[in-house]
């Protein structure tokens, strides 16, 4: 997969263009687009009608596949997986296209309604009721707690109101009678599961929804424990990967960042041992480092290509070695 940067003078919107390329015009090292790979691509980017072979990615194919669940780290390893290193200018417009997702969120929410007032005021001072509840909107209307819903319909129910149930979906996950270690064991898994999809290029991943409503009911301290349950996971399975096996998990990048930082400064070229997450494959490139940069958490180094002729992004945790010319 060859990527095309934008033309100005013939693009009305940003837009990079994907070309499959056929095997004998791709250097050796580069992946064969595979069906697997041109499936997922498919899910993030439709591809061009007219043209055979050809992907248009656009801030709005970008922001689209964000709002359908994907991940911005899972999006760019399917990038690198069909085209290996990728130029500077798509990763740093992909980001700056992803910043603007979620400046406006839509959300579903219950309301418990009630053709009466007296009803309703009657019902919401009940305290078994009320602790279900949520803010009032109208003398007819409260919001509920969703992951309280199978409670509230209950607790209704008991007192001999049973109410017509006009839902368009079904609810988040009720929580209600599970305990707190109990849901901190789910969404750990599921955010286990999550983390795995994206950087080893599973074949399927949980969807974000899902993972999200388990992780927003928990407390601030619940939440942490997830963290530090995932990335204890994680860590664990770096630790417990033999050597040579195709499917590594990210190293730390503290120890190689010295070397690059030393590289940079002295304009040196070195010589990477660069792993590419999904296809299992390890490559030794030449490059000259020029400068690092930290988005969120992860740290990318930007570099002169040998191989490539042109300016490429690397994630440092992926790199597994770096020695320096002497």
């Amino acid at each position: 997969l060859h990527i095309h940067p934008p033309s100005p003078e013939h693009d009305e919107e940003e837009t990079f263009l994907l070309e499959v390329r056929e095997i004998g015009r791709q250097p050796t090292s580069q992946a064969t687009f595979t069906l697997p790979i041109r499936f997922s691509l498919e899910g993030v980017i439709p591809p061009d009608p007219q043209v055979p072979g050809h992907y248009r990615l656009t801030r709005r194919h970008l922001l689209r596949a964000l709002q359908r669940g994907h991940t911005l780290t899972g999006i760019l390893n399917l990038l690198e997986e069909a085209a290996g290193p990728l130029p500077p200018l798509l990763v740093g417009t992909v980001y700056r296209w992803a910043e603007e997702f979620g400046q406006v969120t839509l959300r579903q929410v219950v309301l418990l309604e009630a053709r009466d007032p007296a009803l309703l005021q009657e019902l919401t001072a009940r305290r078994r009721i009320r602790e279900t509840l949520r803010e009032t909107l109208s003398a007819r209307a409260v919001r509920v707690d969703r992951s309280r819903l199978d409670a509230l319909i209950r607790r209704l129910e008991r007192r001999g109101v049973v109410p017509r149930l006009d839902l368009a979906d079904q609810p988040p996950p009720s929580v209600g009678d599970l305990s707190g270690e109990d849901r901190v064991v789910i969404a750990t898994a599921l955010r286990l599961y999550v983390r795995l999809a994206d950087e080893l290029r599973l074949p399927a991943r949980p969807p974000h929804t899902l993972a999200h409503a388990w992780g927003e009911g928990l407390t601030l301290a619940q939440r942490d424990e997830v963290e530090r349950l995932v990335e204890e996971a994680l860590e664990r399975l770096r630790r417990a990967t033999p050597p040579g096996e195709s499917y590594r998990l990210p190293v730390p990048t503290g120890p190689l960042l010295e070397a690059l930082e030393e590289a940079i400064a002295a304009g040196e070229t070195v010589e990477i041992e660069y792993y590419t997450a999904g296809r299992g494959h390890v490559t030794r490139r030449q490059v000259e480092p020029l400068r690092l940069e930290w988005r969120g958490e992860v740290v990318y180094l930007i570099a002169y290509c040998h191989l490539r002729k042109d300016q490429r992004v690397f994630r440092v945790d992926r790199i597994a070695d770096v020695k320096r010319e002497t």
